[in-house]
This record gives structure tokens, C-alpha cells and sequence, in this order.
């Protein structure tokens, strides 16, 4: 694999804080999440879901700056706690279906 060339990118304040914010979230560098996020922009085009959705419609929710940070559905906190949830009926729906498979 051939190495990476750098490409110069200009972007404003707002969005290198979000970007960086984001990366530091992940453990990634600047770089490597503008990468990240590139990648996952092209995987859409061929995928068009993430999340069983649109995946260019939930990235540019997600990282759309105009969005209201108390809002509880871009809560990291809320979010996770939802996921938690809908991991334990997964798992309570997965037991109850092998119990009926084996009984």
C-alpha cells in the first residue's frame, strides 16, 4: 500500500473544534478522524444504512454544528443508555428463542 499523500484542507473554527472533539472522543487524531468520517461518507454510497437509516442522513445529523447540544437525543449520556436497553431485550428475546428452539 502506497503512503498517504497530505492534502491541505480548510475548514472553519467551529468545525476543527467538533472534529477534534470527536476524535479525542474516539482516540484518534484530527487526521484520522476527517479519515474516518471520509471513509464513512464513501461506504454509504454503496451501503446507504447505518443503524437500519440512511447513513449520509444520520452523519450529517450528528455532526450538523446547529444542533442543540441539551437535546437528549445527541446526548452521549442518553444515548448510551439506550443502547444498553435495547442490548438487554436483544438478549432477553435471544435467551427466549433458543429456550423455544431446544424445549
Amino acid at each position: 500500500m502506497s503512503q498517504p499523500k497530505p492534502y491541505p484542507l480548510r475548514m472553519s473554527d467551529e468545525m476543527r473544534a467538533s472534529l477534534q472533539e470527536s476524535a479525542d472522543r474516539a482516540g484518534r487524531s484530527l487526521n484520522a478522524e476527517i479519515v474516518h468520517r471520509l471513509q464513512q461518507s464513501i461506504d454509504a454510497s454503496f451501503t446507504g444504512e447505518l443503524n437500519g437509516g440512511p447513513r449520509m442522513i444520520a452523519s450529517v445529523e450528528i455532526t450538523d454544528p446547529g444542533i442543540d447540544k441539551d437535546d437528549p437525543r445527541y446526548n452521549a449520556a442518553t444515548i448510551a443508555k439506550q443502547i444498553k436497553e435495547i442490548r438487554a431485550m436483544v438478549e432477553v428475546l435471544s435467551n427466549e428463542m433458543k429456550n423455544n428452539k431446544n424445549g
